[in-house]
């Protein structure tokens, strides 16, 4: 992970306070946290900004006749004429009940397997961010930035370029918009196998050969945390 990448630290901050980072790529920020304090502060940041959000929030009474409702669960008198074994031996039964619901939970449950978080940051000659891409095996996030040109003549067109030199393979048109984009990769799209990522510009619908008719304008590497 480059520290010095001021977009790359804020895009990681961001997804780590809102929760979208998870599993093993989660615990591994959380040490990077305790390492640099440039990202702590970062992280620091984003949790002032969503807590000032919460702020502005206004509070909501509940009725009345909801507080009764509760007090009436709550604190609901039991029955004198029932034998006190008896309200105990029900309890019991009920604890017990619950013990082994949670007991065979546990036994059933599988732990989910650590995930790893692959990011990509296509940027400018000017270190100006365009696009920020979430890799995953079978899918690509894409998300543009305010940076990213917009051309009605032409498309951004993705490319995988292949660590064995191979020719590469088109990942689906980039978008212009700051809509987060899915790409849906073909079946050659083998994250072993990619050397790099790179973009180029395409006419409308992107490249009908195959392979980059137009300019390739920026290459970048996936990033694992």
């Amino acid at each position: 992970m480059n520290y010095q990448n001021d977009t790359l630290i804020d895009t990681l901050a961001h997804r780590y306070v809102i929760g979208l980072m998870r599993g093993q790529a989660r615990v591994r920020f959380r040490y990077l946290i305790s390492q640099h304090p440039r990202i702590a502060q970062q992280v620091t940041l984003w949790e002032q900004h969503l807590n000032g959000l919460t702020e502005q929030l206004s509070p909501m009474k509940p009725r009345p006749q909801v507080w009764q409702k509760i007090q009436q669960t709550l604190f609901k008198p039991a029955h004198n004429s029932a034998p006190f074994w008896r309200l105990f031996g029900g309890l019991a039964a009920a604890t017990a009940a619950v013990l082994m619901i949670v007991v065979v939970q546990l036994q059933t449950q599988t732990p989910e397997p650590p995930l790893s978080e692959r990011i990509a940051l296509i940027q400018s000659e000017q270190q100006r961010t365009l696009w920020v891409l979430n890799v995953q095996p079978d899918k690509i996030q894409a998300t543009a930035q305010a940076n990213v040109e917009s051309r009605n003549d032409k498309d951004y067109e993705l490319w995988m370029l292949p660590k064995d030199g191979s020719a590469p393979v088109s990942l689906g048109l980039l978008p212009e918009s700051t809509q987060p984009t899915a790409l849906n990769p073909p079946a050659e799209f083998q994250l072993a196998r990619v050397g790099a990522l790179a973009v180029s510009l395409e006419p409308t619908g992107g490249s009908t050969t195959g392979a980059p008719t137009g300019p390739v304008l920026y290459t970048t590497d996936i990033i694992t945390l």
